[in-house]
């Protein structure tokens, strides 16, 4: 189902942006955690995707800002430092 904003957009024929619901939306990034701690976070120069890094287990981490998820997760020897 749509959330609410959206079909009462539709109701009244508006556009999403004159909405203030729309516009003070939330959007979370699903599986952004660690067990233990994240060390590095940094986000590429185009702000498609995060990189993080995390330790114990010490892993590598990236999502993917357009689908709002985790693209790739890599289990790494060491620690990043």
């Amino acid at each position: 189902s749509l959330p609410e904003y959206m079909e009462e957009a539709k109701k009244r024929n508006m556009k999403l942006k004159s909405l203030d619901d729309y516009r003070n939306r939330i959007e979370l990034i699903q599986d952004f955690e660690f067990p233990v701690a994240a060390h590095r976070v940094r986000v590429s120069p185009d702000f498609g995707y995060i990189v993080a890094s995390g330790v114990y287990p010490p892993r590598v981490k990236i999502y993917e800002t357009s689908e709002l998820g985790l693209k790739v997760e890599r289990g790494i020897d060491a620690e990043v430092i």
